[in-house]
């Protein structure tokens, strides 16, 4: 199934494009509704009396693939862009170049969800809007899920809102403990793409989260600041067995209140004095290999996020316990570079 042309719904009303392989080209509208494209081989929509309608995929189908290349407006309401492939070898069954916007209104908050299934990879290169630019409103949700998930060339996802940030899941949600949202088992984050939840008035920062349960390499720009004129920063988690985040630009400061924070959280991890942590493959081709040898950080990159007001927080294999850095202390304990597992810095 494809769509070239352009499909507008009345408002709360629901566009669904289902199939066993769904493609835009065109514009899709579905303003206080729901925009869904969905692939497989048995598929649910259960509609919904506010317009947020549901969407579930009870049956994989072989060749399952969404693609969106157009653009899809569903301001105030929420994009579902979901498919199920039997084919594990599959390369990619969601592929998101195009645009997808789902601003928050002040009567509810746009939602964005991407999700490949349990064996299947997302890749996001275009632009994904769930900001909330009307004043009082705050920034919606989206979400980036798949076994694989892989953010390439300047691909953009902004939660930022008037007076909150939303957040972005990109692989899972906070140290992977949320059920309800599905844990990747690698996520990439290319180097020019940029996932931001910042509050843009009064407000506090929202949440930026990059999880792999086996690797994540997360090398772009993540921001969760705090409002500018008011509000404290927000969370940015970037965690996995093996991490690498070489040359990642991290943002979680506030103007006028309490810094936010950024979470690592590896099996285990050296802090590389002088260096440029681990050996990455920070381009635009997404890389979902793990490596043999342990973790790296340069401290390079911890130092650049707490001189921007960043608060910089390690944990290793189940250490309980954070390890909270200032800039003094770090510069202090640099000289053990290595953070064996459940060892404070």
């Amino acid at each position: 199934m494809v769509n070239q042309g352009s499909i507008t719904a009345a408002e709360h009303g629901t566009v669904a494009l289902l199939g066993g392989s769904v493609r835009n080209d065109g514009t899709i509208v579905a303003t206080l509704g729901t925009t869904a494209l969905a692939s497989g081989g048995q598929i649910t929509l259960d509609l919904a009396g506010d317009g947020l309608s549901k969407l579930t995929i009870a049956q994989a189908a072989l060749d399952a693939e969404v693609a969106n290349g157009g653009a899809i407006i569903a301001d105030g309401g929420q994009v579902l862009l979901s498919a199920s492939s039997l084919d594990q070898l599959a390369a990619t069954v969601i592929n998101q170049t195009g645009s997808v916007r789902a601003r928050s209104l002040v009567e509810r908050n746009g939602r964005i969800v991407l999700d490949g299934g349990d064996g299947g990879t997302t890749l996001v290169s275009g632009i994904l809007d769930a900001t909330g630019t009307q004043p009082g409103s705050t920034g919606g949700e989206i979400a980036v899920l798949g076994q694989h998930v892989g953010l390439t060339g300047s691909a953009t996802l902004d939660a930022s809102g008037y007076a909150g940030g939303g957040q972005v899941l990109v692989g899972g949600d906070y140290q992977g403990r949320n059920a309800s949202v599905r844990n990747a088992e690698a996520t990439f984050v290319g180097r020019d793409a940029s996932l931001r939840a910042d509050a843009l008035d009064i407000g506090n920062g929202g949440k930026v989260i990059a999880w792999g349960n086996q690797v994540t390499r997360a090398h772009g720009t993540f921001s969760a600041r705090g409002g500018p004129l008011g509000g404290n920063g927000g969370l940015i988690e970037t965690s996995g067995k093996f991490l690498d985040t070489a040359g990642a630009r991290v943002f979680a400061g506030a103007p006028i209140g309490v810094a936010g924070e950024w979470l690592l959280d590896p099996i285990d991890i050296t802090i590389q004095v002088g260096g440029t942590g681990s050996s990455a493959n920070a381009g635009s081709a997404p890389n979902f290999v793990s490596s043999a040898s342990p973790s790296t950080i340069s401290d390079g990159d911890i130092e650049a996020a707490l001189n921007a007001g960043t608060s910089v927080s390690i944990t290793t294999g189940n250490a309980a316990a954070l390890a909270n850095l200032g800039t003094s202390r770090l510069r202090q304990e640099l000289s053990s570079t290595r953070l064996p597992a459940a060892t404070r810095l």
